[in-house]
């Protein structure tokens, strides 16, 4: 039988990472369906719930409310933000 090592502190670093990237970043597409009415209402029940830490972190805080309302309002907007740029 061969020795394998069990993950260490790097690789369980990452995972963490990956996840609160996951949700973070998962809140756009969320508010997209949302938006759009595409969810049931348990779906929008379990949004506020599943986002309600995320939620509170705007509601509290000046530095998180500035960057969290530009990326929801990026998804939330029905015409793409890229296509809204003036070229001078």
């Amino acid at each position: 039988m061969t020795d394998r090592k069990k993950p260490g502190v790097a690789f369980w670093a990452t995972v963490g990472l990956a996840v609160v990237l996951a949700y973070l970043l998962g809140t756009g597409p969320a508010i997209w369906l949302e938006s759009r009415e595409l969810l049931p209402p348990i779906g929008q029940r379990a949004l506020v719930i599943v986002y309600a830490p995320l939620i509170w972190a705007g509601d509290n805080s000046d530095a998180v409310v500035g960057v969290y309302m530009w990326y929801t309002d990026f998804w939330r907007s029905n015409e793409p933000r890229l296509l809204e740029l003036e070229i001078h």
